[in-house]
């Protein structure tokens, strides 16, 4: 699961340009920590004792942390921790909204029904219809044994989740005759798979 959720991560990252922008900031804080270990070694009162202080304050100063354990006591020194908390301002501000942009994105596909899911032994719902869904629904939960089971409802008359406060219910848009719908709701997977009309007749 974590190894799932790494590649996922990477991924997004790599979608969304994100690996670029990190690449380079890597790049900046081995260049920052160099110089400022340049500077800094070997000066009266420094905190920098080896390359890892200087790798170790470069990372707290570019994520903006900034603990103040260790500080410039150099004119040089100085000049680069400017540059560097510079830096840092621009790659927090743009990468976290890049991950707040991502997470939005997200959601509004899983809402919309686009997200392709990832499910097992769950029960699929084709067709919907407000009143006959939450009455199906509420029996087949009043048992204990299928009370977690995953339930996805399938159907091309809504644009959006209708029951999204009910847990473990997922949504997918389109037609339920559609095989590429059917495969976004896991459906080769499925342990039942029910048809509901979508008319009160």
């Amino acid at each position: 699961m974590f190894i799932t959720f790494i590649r996922k991560y990477l991924y997004l990252l790599k979608k969304e340009n994100l690996t670029t922008l990190i690449g380079f900031t890597l790049m900046m804080m081995v260049i920052t920590s160099l110089s400022f270990y340049y500077f800094e070694v070997g000066q009266a009162h420094t905190s920098i004792n080896n390359i890892y202080d200087s790798f170790w304050w470069s990372i707290v100063t570019f994520t903006t942390v900034g603990y103040g354990d260790i500080y410039p006591v150099t004119a040089g020194g100085k000049v680069v921790a400017i540059f560097a908390m510079i830096f840092g301002i621009g790659f927090v501000g743009t990468f976290m909204a890049s991950i707040a942009s991502i997470m939005i994105q997200a959601r509004t596909k899983e809402l919309r029904g686009m997200k392709k899911l990832s499910l097992k032994d769950h029960l699929i719902i084709c067709g919907y219809n407000k009143q006959k869904v939450e009455r199906f629904i509420m029996e087949f939960r009043s048992d204990v044994q299928f009370q977690d089971i995953p339930i996805v409802i399938v159907s091309d008359s809504i644009e959006y989740h209708p029951l999204q406060d009910m847990p473990h219910v997922h949504f997918i848009q389109g037609e339920t005759t559609d095989e590429a719908t059917l495969q976004k709701a896991c459906i080769k997977y499925a342990s039942k798979v029910i048809v509901i009309a979508e008319s009160n007749q």
